[in-house]
């Protein structure tokens, strides 16, 4: 996603301007331009999670309200009821309420999945025999269940940047590493008392 770096009161001024036109562009023709544009695999601007929706112009690129946080943020579940701020309800989010049909997700291949060879090269007695693609696999296809681990793993990854699940992983792995490190936690061992509790869980 770009930034936009403004720094004249000109600029400010025009790009209102822009803003203000996609505003009155998208109310058109009962939302007429917004209904036409594709539904999209997107990020909760609330908590992270992913959801279907369509891009409103209110919201950075890739990101609006998730169906999960429709009633946590206040806006209305009515359909072609419009938030100034998160689009129209059955158009922006909410849509499978519609009926409408939406897109299967694409999800990553196998082969672009990561690995666990960086850590094996730190732990490499901790990692033996961990099957780090079925990991992930794990939680890119299963389906979402609060009561199960996987769910969980898979809110906070989903919630931790904006470069997709695998990537968003390796970041917290890393992250967890500089943790450790700063609070004088052996992370081997905890990465093979994880490895050891993924495997009992899936045996």
């Amino acid at each position: 996603m770009s930034t936009i770096v403004i720094t004249t009161t000109e600029q400010a001024e025009a790009f209102m301007k822009v803003l203000m036109a996609e505003k009155k562009a998208a109310r058109e023709d009962n939302y007429a331009s917004e209904r036409a544009r594709p539904i999209r695999w997107m990020s909760c601007t609330c908590c992270g999670e992913s959801y279907q929706g369509r891009q409103w112009w209110n919201m950075d690129t890739g990101y609006g309200l998730g169906d999960c946080c429709v009633d946590r943020c206040g806006a209305s579940r009515t359909p072609d009821t419009e938030s100034e701020t998160y689009g129209v309800a059955g158009i922006h989010f909410l849509i499978q309420a519609t009926g409408e049909e939406v897109a299967p997700r694409q999800y990553t291949p196998d082969s672009e999945l990561p690995t666990l060879s960086s850590l094996r090269g730190i732990a490499p007695e901790c990692t033996d025999g961990v099957d780090s693609v079925d990991f992930v696999r794990n939680i890119r296809d299963q389906e979402p269940d609060n009561d199960q681990p996987i769910a969980r793993a898979r809110q906070i990854v989903s919630g931790y940047g904006d470069d997709g699940l695998p990537m968003n992983l390796v970041d917290i792995l890393t992250d967890l590493m500089h943790l450790a490190n700063f609070e004088e936690i052996d992370f081997d061992d905890m990465l093979g008392t994880a490895a050891s509790h993924y495997q009992d869980e899936t045996a």
